[in-house]
């Protein structure tokens, strides 16, 4: 795929740098385990959507959109439309600033369209969903909800979770009539955001996958 020299970015490493701007939450939320997506990780998962075909002139879905980054990542990368579905409203006023922010350098990107609900009950048909859903450490399987709306709503899902994660998701995208392919695998830096934390960085193994649907659903 040839990127035309048309496009606001040319490259993983352009997107990574307009998305470095975007500022985390000041006070995350810790029952919703809100931790903020690095700018080379949303970077990398949203231009290999990209460059799959799954995110230019496609209606992409961000669940659990935190600051949004993920969100203006698919914005700047020609998506048609973007739902960012967050339920905290804090988040939500943040992820709105950071998309004025970038818009104020790029005002033709995509539309974002912020709804503040409880993914469960988001009724809603988008093309692809991209998303990084909480890890599931103060309560397990906090991503299920998310993934199992994701099925409903979308043929092609992009989730980034622990690596750990990969058995699990192989049988869950078999009992929903889709198949899980493990993308890529990388370090993933969670920042001291929160009082239980102890290390001002702390490292875990992440991967994102790939679920596509089996047949039109």
């Amino acid at each position: 795929m040839v990127v035309k020299s048309d496009k606001i970015v040319q490259s993983k490493k352009d997107l990574e740098i307009i998305l470095s701007r975007i500022k985390d939450l000041e006070k995350p939320k810790m029952e919703l385990e809100q931790y903020s997506t690095p700018s080379f990780i949303a970077a990398k998962v949203v231009w290999t959507a990209y460059m799959r075909g799954d995110v230019e002139n496609r209606v992409v879905a961000d669940l659990g959109a935190g600051n949004g980054i993920l969100s203006i990542a698919c914005a700047v990368l020609g998506a048609r439309k973007v739902f960012a579905v967050e339920l905290d409203p804090d988040a939500i006023m943040v992820a709105k600033e950071n998309y004025e922010l970038i818009k104020k350098s790029y005002p033709s990107i995509s539309e974002i369209l912020f709804l503040q609900c409880d993914v469960r009950r988001l009724n809603i048909r988008v093309d692809t969903v991209i998303m990084n859903p909480p890890l599931g450490v103060k309560r397990r399987h906090a991503d299920l909800p998310f993934l199992e709306k994701a099925f409903k709503i979308s043929a092609k899902i992009y989730v980034i979770h622990q690596v750990e994660s990969d058995s699990f998701y192989k049988k869950l995208a078999r009992k929903n009539g889709f198949k899980c392919v493990l993308l890529d695998s990388f370090d993933f830096p969670l920042k001291m955001t929160m009082e239980t934390h102890t290390k001002r960085i702390y490292r875990f193994k992440a991967g994102f996958w790939f679920f596509s649907a089996l047949k039109a659903n």
